[in-house]
């Protein structure tokens, strides 16, 4: 009788070395990855971890909880604009592809997507924690850069191989959209060119993140020409191969017994999510604290909100926090400012309150009195500001009151005090004006008595 063999021949399954290879762009990880039953559900936990990676440490999960669900409308909404622009140049190049389902097409392409997730998790590093602000900012901005480049990468190797194209062609293809989206973002960004020449102070963190996305423009402006070239150029390229298949349907989609994820490669997401989930017990009470004191100023309840903060104190918050008000360039932005001065005045909280509240105030306080020009240019301000019809001895009163409350850095009260000065002097200018005006104008006669009956 036959006996079975003691290591009975299985499917092999995909685990972890699967996918860092799949990461690290080798071609079998990605082919049997893609093309694994079930797959898209395992990108997908992928995305949610990378959710929790960017937000775990950033914001208040239980007030705005749909952050976590972000990423997967971004991603989606992404990666059809991509797969259009795929399916379009190769039409246009006359490149056939043997799967003819769209669907499934396009669930290949989505999990070869959501895949490239994983990257994320260097946007998990608590470097807030160990680093002052500015110093964390540059490391977030570089890991930025660095999953940017990466994921563009290896998404255009995976549409490669998917579709069987040279790689620098499906490069070109899957930047065109990036970069449109990417400039129609920087564009809006919320301190545009405009603003900066309107003389607006802004803070370190303000100016560096500005200096990026103007970097950032600039290359996208640039290149533009020549990625439109390349694009136009990849499709004779992509032409002169043709026919092209997708790939082997025997290598990656086998009729019998198909490959299957293993519990190993569920292993490595859970392990991140858990650390995650650990590192959030830390985090996230502090987020909620904060965004209780953003309600509470959003209120206009400002003793409520100085009482709590100095009971709490300051490591009971997080480290990068800016309360409200903001300053926008579309509108004046709430609370009033000018309020929330008089209650520091009268509470005389300490001076760590001062610093956290009164960022940027000069900037606030004159754009919520209708002053849209910025501060920064003091020559300036001191030749425009009388002829403009503001409240200026309300202006003047607050900006007083703000000089005088106690900060850390000295230069923002010095300028605050330039500021007041300015402010008065303006006041005698625009009644000299206004007394010339009534001069210069012809006294109005009422001639209806000398009209005939």
């Amino acid at each position: 009788m036959e006996q079975s063999p003691a290591h009975p021949i299985t499917p092999e399954r995909l685990g972890i070395v699967d996918l860092l290879g799949f990461l690290l762009g080798f071609r079998n990880p990605i082919l049997r990855l893609v093309h694994a039953p079930g797959i898209l559900w395992f990108a997908a936990f992928l995305v949610l971890t990378a959710a929790v990676a960017r937000e775990y440490d950033a914001v208040s999960l239980v007030d705005r909880p749909w952050d976590l669900l972000g990423p997967f409308g971004a991603s989606i909404l992404l990666c059809t604009i991509i797969f259009v622009m795929i399916k379009f140049m190769l039409a246009c190049a006359g490149h056939k592809t043997k799967i003819a389902d769209d669907r499934l097409e396009y669930k290949h392409f989505l999990s070869g997507y959501w895949l490239t997730a994983p990257l994320a998790w260097l946007y998990a590093f608590p470097i807030e924690t160990m680093v002052d602000e500015i110093e964390s900012l540059r490391f977030n901005l570089s890991a930025l850069s660095v999953v940017s480049i990466w994921r563009v990468l290896l998404f255009s190797r995976i549409v490669s191989i998917l579709y069987a194209i040279p790689f620098w062609c499906s490069l070109v293809w899957v930047l065109v959209p990036c970069m449109i989206i990417a400039f129609a973002f920087l564009a809006s960004a919320v301190l545009p060119m405009v603003s900066i020449m309107g003389g607006i102070r802004m803070t370190q963190t303000q100016a560096l993140l500005f200096a990026y996305q103007n970097q950032v423009a600039a290359i996208i402006f640039y290149s533009a020409i020549p990625i439109l070239f390349l694009m136009f150029f990849a499709i004779g390229v992509v032409h002169s191969k043709r026919p092209v298949v997708v790939a082997d349907q025997k290598t990656v989609e086998p009729s019998v017994d198909p490959i299957k994820t293993s519990k190993w490669m569920w292993a490595l997401p859970i392990f991140v999510l858990v650390v995650l989930s650990s590192g959030a017990t830390y985090f996230q009470p502090r987020l909620w604290h904060a965004a209780k004191i953003d309600q509470l100023l959003l209120s206009e309840k400002f003793t409520e909100a100085v009482d709590q903060l100095q009971s709490r104190g300051r490591q009971g918050f997080p480290e990068a926090w800016d309360p409200p008000p903001k300053y926008s360039k579309d509108k004046p932005p709430p609370p009033p400012i000018a309020k929330l001065i008089e209650a520091l005045k009268q509470k005389q909280p300490e001076v760590w309150i001062n610093d956290l509240l009164l960022n940027q105030a000069d900037e606030i306080l004159f754009s919520q009195f209708g002053w849209n020009q910025g501060t920064r240019n003091e020559e300036f301000l001191e030749h425009m500001l009388p002829y403009s019809d503001h409240d200026l001895h309300e202006l003047a009163k607050s900006l007083q009151i703000l000089a005088a409350i106690p900060r850390s850095d000295l230069d923002s009260q010095k300028h605050e005090t330039t500021l007041e000065k300015i402010v008065q002097g303006a006041i005698v200018a625009n009644e000299k004006w206004q007394q010339e005006k009534r001069k210069a104008s012809p006294p109005v006669t009422d001639n209806s008595k000398n009209t005939d009956d």
